[in-house]
């Protein structure tokens, strides 16, 4: 392990691989277990890692006392003059030659529901690129950003080989918050890596929410 941190000090591809790989979901779970504010800049809690994981690799011996708190503390206090890192301008997907394209959705454009409505969605996607789709799902990413809710998190993709078309379909619970939601889903393989990184909004849904009031109990 040493050996290869060692070979592969490169701040900017790891700072890069970290903002495509984890996910918006994952992020708070990782902010929790090394006990940071999960409101903490991205950038900086992975420079934070790659910095801990560099004590590692130049340590005579195994024995690091990781604190990525007080790193984290310190580059807060003191940023480098230069602390934007962005990822590279063009990411690759998962797969060499992997590529997916929507076609159509129905209904187009954003959806107009009223309170606790349950509405369906529906994408046509065509497999564009050189690689079967085998085992993967597209997974709804933005739940702490978004007010509906999914009636399953999860849709499974049937095996599509290169050149082929599939139908995906969900139900949305519009629940009782005023206001106009996207709802985000992006492909993952059978391991949940995310298969597109270059497309951060593979498949999406809009829909304005409104609070009808009863009319026949008014009367």
């Amino acid at each position: 392990m040493k050996a290869y941190i060692q070979g592969n000090k490169n701040k900017e591809t790891f700072i890069a691989y970290c903002n495509s790989a984890i996910s918006s979901n994952g992020f708070p779970k990782l902010c929790k277990s090394f006990e940071v504010p999960v409101s903490l800049d991205r950038t900086i809690f992975s420079e934070g890692i790659y910095e801990q994981f560099t004590e590692f690799a130049i340590s005579k011996n195994d024995e690091v006392n990781f604190m990525l708190p007080d790193f984290i503390g310190r580059s807060q206090n003191n940023p480098p003059d230069n602390t934007e890192i962005s990822a590279p301008e063009v990411l690759s997907p998962l797969y060499p030659g992997d590529d997916i394209f929507l076609l159509n959705e129905f209904p187009e454009g954003c959806h107009q529901v009223t309170f606790y409505e349950i509405f369906d969605h529906r994408w046509v996607i065509k497999n564009t690129g050189t690689v079967t789709w085998t085992d993967r799902f597209f997974e709804f990413t933005n739940h702490s950003e978004t007010r509906i809710r999914p009636t399953e998190t999860k849709i499974t993709v049937p095996t599509t080989a290169p050149g082929e078309e599939t139908s995906l379909a969900v139900l949305i619970d519009a629940r009782h918050f005023e206001g106009t939601f996207e709802a985000i889903w992006e492909m993952k393989d059978k391991t949940g890596r995310l298969c597109f990184p270059d497309k951060s909004k593979a498949l999406k849904l809009e829909a304005t929410v409104i609070n009808t009031p009863d009319t026949a109990a008014e009367v």
